[in-house]
């Protein structure tokens, strides 16, 4: 168990729980946890143009959190390709991004795997190297261009991608 749990079991033991419920609230609260502190972590760092896997890969690292049990609380076997845009969107949500971070991390995802140049040297590239204003708008701004070369099937699954991210951001 991580921290302290005392509390909780204090509350367990006097509710006369079964084993199984003891452990799945355990479970439920660590989980509650973790999300908490890459929410915090999330908050630290802010958006940097990663494919969403390195992203997140990278915010578990540094807030010392295992994204295994995460991943399969929304229902992703893993953060390769196959993952739906709408789990991975509730799972964005529940880090704090907003949709537009998402979608724009989703569409360096797809950048990346297509074999296109990295999109934050496209967008140093397009400043002159200077500091960047918005690192967002400088992402954003780079996979436009860049996805206006892709194949029209390639551009109609990225219009999918942000229609199914942006529904379930209104849920």
């Amino acid at each position: 168990m991580n921290g302290n749990h005392d509390w909780m079991t204090e509350v367990m033991d006097s509710a006369k729980v079964s084993p199984d419920f003891r452990e799945r609230c355990e479970r439920a609260a660590l989980l509650a946890l973790d999300i908490a502190r890459l929410r915090d972590e999330r908050e630290r760092v802010g958006f940097v143009a990663l494919p969403f896997r390195a992203y997140l890969e990278g915010l578990g690292k540094i807030a010392g959190v295992s994204l295994a049990p995460l991943l399969t609380w929304f229902g992703i076997e893993d953060l390769s390709a196959t993952a739906t845009p709408g789990s991975l969107a509730r799972l964005a949500r529940e880090l704090g991004l907003s949709a537009r971070e998402a979608v724009v991390l989703l569409r360096v995802t797809t950048s990346e795997r297509l074999g296109g140049a990295p999109i934050l040297l496209l967008a140093a590239r397009r400043r002159g190297g200077g500091p960047p204003a918005n690192a967002l708008d400088e992402c954003d701004r780079a996979l436009r261009q860049v996805e206006s070369e892709y194949p029209p099937d390639v551009q109609a699954g990225i219009r999918h991608l942000e229609s199914e991210v942006g529904q379930e951001y209104e849920r």
